[in-house]
């Protein structure tokens, strides 16, 4: 896979290259046309969300919780969609999650849960029964080449895997404010934050 890391590496400086040439070019049209300062703060904003996601290599797609379904509900599962932005090798054992609340931090390490999906509901696999409140686990989507499945790591941008937590222990119910941050073992931490939604429906959208 060395190869794959030659056209990351020469990707990235590129790729950041032509967000710098945007923003500039952004930034005098904006100035020249006189627009107010709030456009010119989300385009600030633009640009840094996706500095930040070609240098994490990695796109976080989505984040979806499961509640509890007796009261009080709270979320018990959480999995985190992802996919690789370029053709490189990342190993997943080397991450860390972490979740934050107002009154908890729990961190994750990964112990080699990995499965592949079973059947179209995520939140429905057995894959929930062999993880470890202390540990990530690993859902593969797709991996053409069982790079995930082998050796626990993307290696294509078509890779799609759903990174897996239970947060049982933390009780986060509707209302509290969480913060995910996801630390690879390349590249810069990922920051994610929600406010947990009302819980009329079992499997909910985060993020």
């Amino acid at each position: 896979m060395g190869l794959h890391i030659n056209r990351a590496s020469a990707a990235l400086p590129i790729a950041l290259l032509l967000l710098a040439i945007l923003f500039v070019t952004l930034t005098a049209a904006s100035m020249i046309t006189n627009e107010n300062t709030t456009k010119q703060e989300d385009l600030q904003q633009y640009v840094d969300d996706a500095i930040n996601e070609i240098s994490s290599y990695v796109k976080i797609q989505h984040v979806y919780g499961k509640y509890s379904q007796q009261a009080p509900y709270h979320l018990s599962e959480i999995a985190i969609q992802a996919t690789p932005l370029f053709h490189q090798e990342i190993n997943l054992s080397n991450w860390i999650i972490q979740i934050q609340t107002n009154t908890n931090m729990n961190i994750f390490t990964y112990n080699k849960t990995v499965t592949i999906i079973e059947s179209s509901s995520v939140f429905s696999q057995r894959h929930w029964n062999n993880l470890k409140r202390s540990h990530f686990g690993i859902i593969v989507i797709q991996d053409r080449d069982d790079s995930l499945i082998q050796y626990h790591s993307f290696s294509e941008p078509n890779d799609i895997a759903f990174l897996t937590i239970t947060v049982e222990d933390l009780s986060i119910k509707k209302g509290d404010y969480v913060t995910l941050f996801i630390t690879p073992g390349t590249g810069i931490e990922k920051t994610i934050s929600f406010s947990a939604p009302l819980p009329t429906k079992q499997v909910v959208t985060l993020w």
